[in-house]
């Protein structure tokens, strides 16, 4: 398929919204801000106030869960990583320190095969609210060794339900980068942050970004990931154009 579309001169991407699609960015955009950078954490919290309707997407979240892998990469190599090591990352706007859970992400994965430099990183999601963290989570976990297919639609529903009925303010969705290298010889710290109160907007604006790189002839034929073909700062800067929120810190590391 791949040799048909580059012969055709078609381009295809694929994996692009914000996760998928942003992790990646993030991290390259992080990267152009340092001479080295080599710890790149990427978090994400989604909490919207009027909770998310069931779609497709629920059952697919929980189709995921037959394949999880809990890893990080962590002193060059990816490596499991136990429940106990499962990380609190601390979040702008409001919502503060909350336990994450590891989601692989394939654009991740790749892109470390592109960092030489990058040693330490991984991408970690908030849970949504109490019931759906030590009830759904556990149980959706426990049927994906027992009956995957037939509990992935009423599993779905219920994960759905939950955050209509138990997700308490702040609202909105964020996702961030920490990254830690040097710049002018001094170790640094980076923090880039989006955020928008509406999770299928944050998913919207930086795909029309990706299509406005498309339509430019940037991107060359073939099948690539979002968070790899793209150029990062350029996304950024056109994402910023919108209600999107973009905040960016940098402090020398005592």
């Amino acid at each position: 398929l791949r040799e048909s579309i580059e012969r055709a001169g078609c381009c295809f991407v694929i994996q692009a919204g914000f996760h998928p699609g942003m992790i990646a960015p993030l991290v390259r955009y992080a990267d152009q801000q340092m001479l080295v950078m080599d710890s790149a954490i990427v978090g994400s919290v989604i909490r919207d106030k009027s909770g998310l309707p069931h779609t497709s997407g629920f059952s697919e979240l929980v189709a995921s869960f037959r394949d999880y892998k809990s890893e990080i990469y962590k002193d060059g190599r990816w490596q499991e990583l136990q429940y106990a090591g499962y990380p609190k990352l601390e979040f702008d706007h409001g919502f503060g320190e909350l336990l994450t859970y590891p989601v692989e992400m394939t654009e991740l994965r790749r892109l470390t095969e592109l960092m030489p430099d990058l040693d330490n990183t991984g991408f970690f999601v908030a849970g949504f609210n109490w019931f759906a963290d030590y009830l759904v989570t556990p149980l959706i976990m426990l049927s994906s060794r027992i009956a995957a297919r037939q509990t992935e639609a009423p599993l779905g529903r219920l994960l759905s339900w939950s955050t209509k009925k138990f997700s308490r303010p702040p609202y909105g969705t964020v996702v961030q980068v920490d990254a830690e290298g040097l710049r002018d010889g001094q170790p640094v710290r980076v923090r880039l942050s989006l955020f928008h109160e509406d999770t299928y907007v944050l998913t919207a604006v930086p795909t029309v970004a990706m299509i406005k790189q498309l339509m430019s002839g940037k991107v060359q034929p073939g099948i690539h990931l979002m968070g790899l073909c793209c150029d990062p700062v350029q996304l950024l800067e056109d994402i910023e154009r919108t209600d999107v929120s973009i905040t960016q810190r940098r402090e020398i590391c005592r």
